[in-house]
């Protein structure tokens, strides 16, 4: 299940880095991409919640709806701000801070990479330094969950960063814009490393696959 639900976000994901090739096309496609990719965590929380609790809908819709708060809208929010600035403090000096069109689409830079990242993070691996420290720094990711997230964040933030390489060029291309370039970006690396994460956790799944990897 953990394996197909990642395949989808990454097919809905890769629509973006396939047909974003300006800003306007970028405000439809990524838009619907993100939208897919949260709806699709909510609905995972929900019948989760519902599955617990079969036969009292009242108290299980209650907690359903408590859960999709705290583990998707509030995180993706937070996740929103925290992108907004780590964009404006890679970028600052590329960036109008006095420009309300910079900081429209700098918010819709954040609102998709915390759809795509942030959630991941967030509701794969978790949100405490250890974990975070455990899987990315350590390298210990536990199950086939936490392999493809691994994977898709990587994929993702490095993405991004190649993205932006092109980005402040004199190219005059539309894909150039902010923030096109970085979400195309983005979207392919999260993608490929969904990809890559489901055929790793196919093959090597399971507690202790970093030591399984290592082994073969």
């Amino acid at each position: 299940v953990d394996a197909t639900l990642a395949i989808a976000r990454a097919l809905a994901v890769s629509a973006t880095a396939c047909g974003a090739r300006d800003v306007a096309s970028l405000a439809r496609v990524g838009g619907a991409s993100a939208a897919c990719v949260v709806a699709s965590r909510v609905l995972e929380v929900a019948l989760s919640n519902c599955a617990r609790d079969v036969g009292r809908r009242r108290a299980s819709c209650a907690r359903a709806m408590r859960a999709v708060v705290a583990r998707v809208i509030a995180p993706w929010c937070a996740g929103v701000v925290a992108c907004v600035l780590v964009a404006f403090a890679f970028a600052g000096s590329v960036l109008r801070v006095d420009d309300a069109t910079t900081w429209a689409r700098s918010a819709a830079f954040g609102a998709y990479a915390s759809a795509v990242v942030g959630l991941t993070v967030a509701m794969d691996i978790g949100c405490d330094r250890a974990s975070i420290e455990r899987v990315f720094v350590r390298g210990d990711a536990r199950g086939a969950r936490e392999v493809v997230a691994r994977s898709s964040v990587i994929g993702g933030v490095a993405g991004a960063w190649v993205g932006a390489v092109p980005a402040p060029l004199d190219w005059n291309r539309p894909w150039q814009a902010w923030p096109v370039s970085c979400v195309r970006g983005m979207s392919a690396g999260f993608a490929c490393g969904a990809l890559v994460g489901v055929v790793c956790a196919t093959r090597f799944g399971g507690a202790g696959t970093r030591e399984k990897m290592r082994a073969t």
